[in-house]
């Protein structure tokens, strides 16, 4: 038997379509207490997307891009969009850490409508100072496969160019 006591990295789009908070009930765990709820108490609400705001070149294989973040102006954070980040307007991203910006989670009673709200979200996003792939995300949320779901693990790779173009 395996056992994995740590959160998944995905783990706030499990949070969005549970509507549980995760972290949480680690913490109450990691106190003695008992879990809130056990696995059939879970419902499933709606869809969620989550996008990694990365400083890289999408169209350089998607090399980090390191640097300053002259300007940075995220979505408006609200109960179905969620911005989780380590950095503000300012800082340097640099070689010594992963060039993650941030993880934008959308949440929506449906695939189509959190998808929207995905495309809007970035639509929001302002990065200056470096490259980063939200043109690429903005443009992998509206390729009409992706939109009817029509995905696979060589999707991006086999519809090169899905660019977008950088910032």
């Amino acid at each position: 038997m395996e056992m994995n006591t740590r959160l998944q990295v995905e783990h706030p789009v499990s949070e969005m379509i549970t509507q549980t908070d995760l972290v949480e009930w680690q913490l109450q765990v990691a106190a003695g207490n008992k879990l809130p709820k056990l696995q059939d108490d879970l419902k499933i609400h709606g869809w969620s997307f989550e996008a990694r705001i990365y400083a890289e070149n999408p169209q350089n294989q998607f090399l980090p891009d390191t640097g300053p973040l002259v300007h940075l102006a995220t979505p408006e954070v609200t109960d179905t969009v969620r911005v989780e980040t380590g950095v503000r307007q300012g800082d340097q991203v640099s070689v010594f850490y992963d060039p993650m910006i941030a993880k934008l989670v959308v949440h929506g009673p449906d695939r189509a409508s959190a998808l929207a709200k995905l495309g809007h979200a970035l639509d929001q996003y302002q990065v200056v100072g470096l490259n980063t792939n939200i043109e690429f995300l903005k443009a992998l949320a509206k390729h009409p496969e992706f939109v009817k779901a029509n995905v696979e693990t060589g999707f991006i790779a086999k519809r090169r160019p899905i660019r977008g173009r950088t910032g």
